[in-house]
């Protein structure tokens, strides 16, 4: 078995190698829009904005229920069939409040916003803060407060797309919680590279033989990816944000409350008369006046970026 992870860990790096596209760069507003039909953004008592989808309010709905996880030269990378899954299931993190579940953007792209946990034969994960590291930030005790927030599947589940039925029920999930253990694994490709999740070797078929792992490519704009696990690439869009984690809440503010221009604010120019020519000291004072004015105008428009 270890012979086969070292191979398709070999794959994937040399076809990594083969290709390179640098990631794009855009403004968060590009996931602003692309999720507001999908839901609303709204304000938040402890996480200045947050999205919470049109289906969150369907009984018994939770995040990373909805598709697939495939492993990838990233590891476990979520494939999910909502059409708002390529933003919310990779970036931020996922939280559950008194309204139900929303999503707290943020800036760093991972395969999955989830810890793992292993619990006798079933494996287990719940939609948690991580750093970029993928490790969760949050203490034990809100992370295993709550089993209605862990999303637990028979081990042998993981292979294939995941149903409604394939989940344990709360009570079920209380008991599994009890007893669970954190589960990782460490991927061997040139070198050793500590991973969340089982060992990708579950996925291996009868003769233990395991297939090149696919290789996440970038794409140039938003979408769904391609459903096959056989494919030897994933296209996904996972681009840079302009913004850092500040500027992100930012953009968000600005969307939900748009600047309006002052109807009584005049430019300097528009002040003078257009048939009086202006002397020298006028001349260099209304240049003075428009460079102020300029970077008021850009200190603003940086303000919102």
């Amino acid at each position: 078995m270890l012979s086969g992870l070292l191979t398709a860990g070999l794959a994937a790096f040399l076809a990594m190698a083969g290709e390179f596209v640098e990631r794009p760069y855009t403004d968060f507003d590009t996931i602003i829009r692309a999720l507001a039909p999908q839901g609303r953004w709204e304000p938040h008592p402890e996480k200045r904005f947050v999205f919470r989808p049109a289906e969150a309010a369907r009984p018994g709905w939770s995040p990373y229920r909805e598709g697939r996880w495939i492993y990838s030269d990233y590891g476990w990378t979520w494939q999910g069939t909502a059409p708002y899954s390529w933003a919310t299931d990779h970036y931020g993190h996922w939280l559950k409040d008194a309204g139900g579940w929303c999503w707290v953007p943020g800036i760093h792209w991972l395969g999955g916003c989830v810890e793992w946990v292993q619990s006798g034969d079933h494996i287990g994960w719940r939609p948690t803060p991580l750093d970029r590291f993928s490790n969760p930030t949050e203490p034990e005790g809100v992370r295993y407060a709550d089993p209605g927030q862990w999303n637990f599947i028979l081990r042998e589940k993981l292979r294939g797309p995941l149903s409604s039925a394939d989940f344990a029920d709360t009570g079920l999930a209380a008991s599994l919680l009890v007893k669970a253990r954190p589960a990782d694994h460490v991927f061997i490709t040139y070198r050793e590279i500590p991973r969340p999740g089982l060992p990708p070797d579950i996925l291996a078929d009868a003769e233990g033989k395991l297939a090149p792992f696919p290789v996440i490519r970038e794409k140039l704009e938003a979408g769904l990816e391609p459903e096959s696990p056989q494919a030897a690439s994933l296209y996904a869009y996972r681009p840079r944000f302009h913004q850092d984690e500040d500027g992100i809440f930012r953009r968000v503010e600005l969307f939900l409350n748009p600047r309006k221009e002052n109807p009584e604010y005049q430019s300097v120019k528009e002040t003078v008369a257009p048939d009086r020519k202006l002397t020298p000291q006028e001349e260099r004072a209304m240049k003075d006046a428009l460079e102020r004015e300029r970077l008021y105008r850009k200190h603003m428009e940086d303000l919102y970026r």
